[in-house]
């Protein structure tokens, strides 16, 4: 299922439709927060860390404060250097909440590119220095630009007052599935309804699933107050990104071996410093059901079986493994109404199939599909006019029948 009609569907099933009874579905009572699929994508690239060339290495921003969702990386001899030049003849910037953020220029006699060959800084990389925190100019950019993007969006009411948080996901482009944040009871879930195709995901989609979190309820509700924080299992907290964790690859080969990895060993392994990133981020190792009284805030856990049918299950698995689109609003419908999940049988996803298209039918959502010369297939929607190719950007299409339609593609419904 293309991103447009899931994204329709969603929004019916998620919010009900209190002037239309006949399709069975009466309006939510719950207050949910449907984050838009456009944005995710964004949000993912953008938190994708990109190579930082060194001819762009000439300016370098000196912040006060510690990025909190950056990575420090060790470089002695472009330390010193960076010491000096901030120690003299820098140049002031506006404040932020990261404090007093100077910017210097390196002296035309150092040439980054020829002493600096040997490592790779990153967007988001960061040296500590006596003077501060050392990031070149493009990074420092870099992160500005995601956090004056969660700055913009505006969810429906103040994010506290939520009932749950919906978010689809898509993978690899052929994959749809949900993160539900359920603001109710302090819980992250992934309603995947394929989890052996998708677990490689998983990692890096729950970093930025909590990073949008935390970084949203900081920048809406309050960035002084103690905010939410993940409680993760210590067995749990060594497969969460690296990104996130900053756990080396020799931290967690050594927690690896222990014969019961428990928090008293995570603590052994780390330092302060990486003690208190995870703190900044809102994320600590903890057992199950372990009472805490030395952490202010909301106590946040992510459940690791949802219990969400698999689609691959069946004994007609042609009818069902093309269906993911289905099972994602199925998951949305239920999870925002708090119902336990009952379409188990294959039965159930035929007659949500034609459920769901009748809904399109009844919300007179008209939709015509297009085949472009270059030979890439897109939607137009209702009487709007004709969209340009997303692949040749060229607007000359012709319509294609969806028998043919159906010959021709093979993707996710």
């Amino acid at each position: 299922m293309d991103g447009e009609p899931l994204t329709v569907l969603l929004e019916w099933t998620i919010h009900g439709s209190p002037s239309n009874d006949t399709l069975g579905l009466p309006k939510a009572q719950s207050k949910t927060w449907l984050v838009d699929r456009s944005f995710w994508q964004s949000w993912k690239q953008n938190n994708e860390p990109q190579p930082v060339p060194w001819v762009k290495c000439k300016d370098w921003v000196c912040i006060e404060r510690e990025p909190i969702w950056g990575t420090e990386v060790t470089h002695n001899r472009m330390r010193k250097i960076l010491d000096t030049c901030f120690s003299t003849g820098i140049q002031s910037m506006a404040p932020k909440d990261s404090g007093r953020v100077t910017r210097c220029a390196l002296p035309d006699h150092i040439s980054p590119k020829a002493d600096l060959d040997e490592i790779q800084l990153m967007t988001g990389d960061y040296i500590t220095g006596t003077e501060g925190h050392y990031m070149p100019r493009e990074s420092f950019l870099y992160l500005r630009k995601y956090e004056r993007t969660l700055e913009k969006i505006t969810p429906p009411i103040p994010i506290h007052l939520l009932d749950h948080i919906i978010i689809p996901i898509n993978i690899r482009q052929s994959h749809w599935f949900l993160a539900h944040i359920n603001l109710q009871t302090r819980g992250i879930s992934l309603l995947d309804s394929s989890q052996v195709y998708s677990a490689a995901s998983y990692p890096q989609q729950k970093m930025l699933i909590w990073k949008f979190f935390r970084m949203v309820w900081t920048t809406h509700v309050s960035a002084e107050a103690s905010g939410p924080y993940w409680a993760i299992p210590p067995d749990r907290f060594i497969r969460l990104h690296p990104r996130l964790t900053n756990l080396t690859p020799t931290m967690t080969q050594t927690l690896r071996k222990c014969q019961q990895i428990t928090v008293s060993s995570m603590m052994e392994v780390t330092n302060d410093h990486t003690r208190t990133r995870w703190n900044r981020r809102g994320i600590r190792p903890e057992l199950a059901g372990t009472q805490t009284t030395d952490h202010h805030g909301q106590k946040w856990t992510v459940l690791e079986q949802t219990g969400t049918p698999q689609q691959n299950k069946f004994t007609n698995t042609t009818e069902t493994r093309l269906a993911c689109g289905i099972y994602t609003v199925l998951s949305a419908l239920y999870a925002v109404r708090n119902w336990k999940i009952d379409f188990v049988q294959q039965a159930h996803i035929s007659q949500a199939r034609n459920w769901l298209a009748a809904i399109g039918h009844a919300i007179n959502e008209v939709v015509s599909l297009h085949r472009c010369r270059c030979g890439r297939n897109y939607e137009q929607w209702n009487d709007q006019p004709t969209p340009p190719c997303p692949a040749c950007e060229k607007t000359r299409p012709s319509k294609t029948s969806l028998r043919k339609r159906e010959r021709e593609s093979d993707v996710d419904v």
